[in-house]
């Protein structure tokens, strides 16, 4: 899969990158929302992105409601400390596919990537 990660944090967005280029995705790693924005928006070959929820410049809700509006058909997966009941009705109602808390298991995030691909 061609994933687009959103991920300020340097050392969880290198961990992520490792585990998942091991398995033979190609990552490329955004290190804000407004980053991430203008990649997804520009490259229609991103089957998936994996965001974070807390980010600078743009929030994971700001990111996902702006990347459908750009037309973004891609599967998208939260993955973040910040899934309060709130944030995950809000990203249930853009049709986000997964939602995962963080902290968080490599093979866990590893078999969520796998049911998505398929």
């Amino acid at each position: 899969m061609n994933i687009l990660l959103a991920e300020d944090e340097k050392t969880v967005a290198v961990a992520i990158e490792f585990a998942l280029r091991a398995h033979g995705h190609r990552i490329e790693v955004a290190v804000d929302g407004e980053k991430a924005l203008a990649r997804i928006c520009a490259d229609p070959t991103i089957d998936l992105l994996v965001t974070d929820h807390n980010m600078p410049r743009m929030t994971g809700i700001e990111l996902v409601r702006r990347a459908r509006e750009c037309a973004f058909a891609g599967r998208i997966l939260v993955l973040s400390a910040h899934l309060s009941a709130e944030n995950r009705a809000a990203y249930t109602s853009m049709n986000v596919n997964e939602m995962m808390s963080k902290p968080f298991d490599v093979e866990a995030l590893r078999s969520a990537i796998r049911t998505l691909a398929n």
